[in-house]
Protein backbone atom coordinates (compact mmCIF):
# COMPACT_ATOMS: atom_id res chain seq x y z
CA UNK A 1 0.00 0.00 0.00
CA UNK A 2 3.04 2.34 0.51
CA UNK A 3 0.60 4.72 2.74
CA UNK A 4 -0.68 5.13 6.25
CA UNK A 5 -3.83 4.12 7.24
CA UNK A 6 -3.45 4.27 11.20
CA UNK A 7 -6.40 7.57 10.24
CA UNK A 8 -8.55 4.50 8.85
CA UNK A 9 -11.99 3.57 10.81
CA UNK A 10 -11.09 0.09 12.22
CA UNK A 11 -14.22 -2.33 11.98
CA UNK A 12 -14.24 -5.96 13.36
CA UNK A 13 -16.65 -8.22 11.75
CA UNK A 14 -14.35 -11.47 13.05
CA UNK A 15 -16.40 -13.72 15.51
CA UNK A 16 -13.79 -15.51 16.91
CA UNK A 17 -13.98 -19.38 16.79
CA UNK A 18 -16.42 -20.37 19.49
CA UNK A 19 -19.89 -19.51 19.02
CA UNK A 20 -20.71 -19.46 22.87
CA UNK A 21 -17.62 -16.54 23.66
CA UNK A 22 -18.29 -14.51 20.51
CA UNK A 23 -19.48 -11.11 21.13
CA UNK A 24 -21.93 -9.03 19.57
CA UNK A 25 -19.91 -6.29 17.23
CA UNK A 26 -20.57 -2.77 17.14
CA UNK A 27 -21.45 -3.13 13.18
CA UNK A 28 -22.26 -5.37 10.58
CA UNK A 29 -20.25 -6.84 7.35
CA UNK A 30 -23.38 -4.60 5.40
CA UNK A 31 -22.63 -1.49 7.60
CA UNK A 32 -19.73 -1.15 5.28
CA UNK A 33 -21.06 1.01 2.61
CA UNK A 34 -22.80 3.15 4.38
CA UNK A 35 -19.77 3.72 6.51
CA UNK A 36 -18.02 4.40 3.75
CA UNK A 37 -20.17 7.76 3.19
CA UNK A 38 -18.36 8.98 6.01
CA UNK A 39 -15.21 7.42 6.60
CA UNK A 40 -12.85 7.67 3.14
CA UNK A 41 -10.82 4.72 4.66
CA UNK A 42 -12.29 1.79 6.65
CA UNK A 43 -9.86 -1.42 7.72
CA UNK A 44 -11.85 -4.44 8.82
CA UNK A 45 -10.28 -7.30 10.26
CA UNK A 46 -12.25 -10.38 8.62
CA UNK A 47 -13.41 -14.12 9.40
CA UNK A 48 -13.78 -16.94 7.47
CA UNK A 49 -17.21 -15.99 6.64
CA UNK A 50 -17.09 -12.89 6.56
CA UNK A 51 -14.32 -12.52 4.46
CA UNK A 52 -13.53 -10.39 1.22
CA UNK A 53 -15.62 -11.28 -0.95
CA UNK A 54 -18.17 -11.40 0.70
CA UNK A 55 -17.63 -7.50 1.52
CA UNK A 56 -16.38 -7.02 -2.34
CA UNK A 57 -19.74 -8.32 -3.29
CA UNK A 58 -21.71 -6.23 -0.96
CA UNK A 59 -19.71 -2.95 -1.76
CA UNK A 60 -20.58 -3.89 -5.94
CA UNK A 61 -24.11 -4.62 -4.86
CA UNK A 62 -24.64 -1.44 -2.34
CA UNK A 63 -26.68 1.45 -4.05
CA UNK A 64 -24.34 3.71 -2.01
CA UNK A 65 -20.91 2.17 -3.33
CA UNK A 66 -21.62 0.17 -6.29
CA UNK A 67 -21.04 3.26 -8.60
CA UNK A 68 -18.06 4.54 -6.52
CA UNK A 69 -14.35 4.62 -7.28
CA UNK A 70 -13.04 2.11 -4.17
CA UNK A 71 -10.01 0.31 -4.48
CA UNK A 72 -10.05 -2.96 -2.14
CA UNK A 73 -6.55 -4.10 -0.25
CA UNK A 74 -6.46 -7.50 1.28
CA UNK A 75 -3.57 -8.01 3.31
CA UNK A 76 -3.25 -11.75 3.76
CA UNK A 77 -1.05 -13.98 6.47
CA UNK A 78 0.48 -10.43 7.90
CA UNK A 79 3.56 -11.13 9.42
CA UNK A 80 3.68 -15.07 8.15
CA UNK A 81 6.04 -16.20 5.41
CA UNK A 82 3.45 -15.85 2.93
CA UNK A 83 2.03 -12.39 3.82
CA UNK A 84 0.69 -11.17 0.44
CA UNK A 85 -1.50 -7.92 -0.45
CA UNK A 86 -3.58 -7.55 -3.41
CA UNK A 87 -5.35 -4.78 -4.68
CA UNK A 88 -8.38 -4.15 -6.77
CA UNK A 89 -12.28 -2.78 -7.29
CA UNK A 90 -14.95 -4.35 -5.28
CA UNK A 91 -15.55 -6.66 -8.53
CA UNK A 92 -11.85 -8.25 -9.28
CA UNK A 93 -12.05 -8.50 -5.75
CA UNK A 94 -15.21 -10.86 -5.73
CA UNK A 95 -13.64 -13.61 -7.99
CA UNK A 96 -10.42 -13.74 -6.21
CA UNK A 97 -9.24 -16.35 -2.99
CA UNK A 98 -7.55 -15.48 -0.16
CA UNK A 99 -5.45 -16.63 2.76
CA UNK A 100 -6.32 -16.36 5.98
CA UNK A 101 -5.95 -14.32 8.48
CA UNK A 102 -6.13 -10.94 6.58
CA UNK A 103 -7.55 -7.08 6.81
CA UNK A 104 -9.26 -5.57 4.13
CA UNK A 105 -8.97 -1.61 4.01
CA UNK A 106 -11.18 0.23 1.71
CA UNK A 107 -10.51 3.59 0.35
CA UNK A 108 -12.76 5.88 -1.59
Amino acid sequence: MKEPWDKAFLVSVHRGPYPEKRRKPEFEITDIPSLLQNHPTIAVLTDAEKNPVVIAEILSSSPLTRNARLVIYVCEQLGYSGEKISEGTPEEIAGMVFSEPNVVIIKT
